[in-house]
């Protein structure tokens, strides 16, 4: 089959060799040859000559090398891919050298572990102190006095908590009593996947991760519904009368009733900077 114009323009060679390779190709001049093609003559520093046709020129000689087009495929093949496998291979190494190393960010298995156990015990220390004083209160004044301690006092608690640790504390829930408990962005974020379910099988969320503040540790406990917390946040035709009135009073728009014993009532949450611990 002969080795047609389309199929090699003399120009596609030229400008491949000045890209990729120390050839020089030019069309000599065309040549009539036996298969009705043309021919080039290839040069490499000026000393060795190669014409890739099989047929005489128009002066009678044959060049220093003649093939017919079959030859020309396996010469091509066998000169030029190597060159361009070459090429290839020191421009990916090139770019390998140059290319910047990704910084892996700095991680610190102590300091982390640190700020991890610091917001586990102001959650916790959190989550006790209002515990302590809830039932201290509902013991002497019944449910009334309860919803007192958790308008007026919960805030205050959790003020002295975030003194005492540098931790950032709260209580939250989908369904909020008072606006000033509502969750940051990765509390709600939490509290959305649980959804309404009982609380038996949430377990506590624990983990250290970057964000454009800094690194921090985070800690989560769920917040389970028992029988005393039902005066106040169980079946609304349950809850006494002087209790819903001070709920109205001080919560227009308290969301936080209707549950049932076990049921998840919200979180408990810590956060606190990794460099803090340290």
């Amino acid at each position: 089959m002969p080795l047609s114009r389309a199929a090699l323009p003399a120009a596609a060679l030229r400008g491949f060799a000045r890209k990729h390779a120390d050839f020089r190709v030019w069309p000599r001049r065309r040549v009539p040859r036996h298969d009705g093609g043309w021919g080039l003559h290839l040069k490499a520093g000026g000393s060795i000559g190669v014409r890739v046709c099989g047929a005489k020129d128009v002066a009678g000689s044959r060049g220093p090398i003649g093939a017919c087009s079959a030859c020309m495929r396996i010469l091509l093949f066998f000169v030029m891919l190597p060159c361009t496998f070459a090429i290839a291979c020191a421009k990916s190494e090139k770019s390998s050298e140059s290319a910047p190393a990704a910084s892996a960010p700095v991680v610190n298995a102590p300091a982390d572990q640190a700020a991890l156990d610091n917001a586990k015990a102001a959650a916790s220390k959190l989550g006790g102190a209002t515990r302590t004083r809830l039932m201290e209160t509902m013991t002497r004044g019944g449910f009334k006095e309860g919803v007192e301690v958790c308008s007026v006092e919960a805030q205050d608690i959790a003020r002295k908590v975030r003194e005492e640790t540098g931790a950032r504390v709260g209580r939250s829930s989908n369904r909020l009593r008072n606006s000033k408990n509502a969750p940051p962005s990765w509390v709600a974020d939490w509290l959305k996947t649980q959804g309404e379910r009982k609380a038996q099988g949430v377990a506590v969320m624990s983990q250290v991760v970057d964000t454009p503040q800094g690194r921090v540790a985070r800690f989560i406990k769920p917040i389970e519904i028992e029988a005393p917390c039902l005066g106040c946040h169980g079946d609304p035709a349950s809850i006494q009368t002087d209790v819903k009135a001070i709920l109205a009073e001080k919560y227009p728009g308290d969301q936080a009733t209707g549950y049932s014993l076990g049921d998840l009532r919200g979180a408990l949450w810590a956060e606190v900077d990794v460099k803090a611990a340290q």
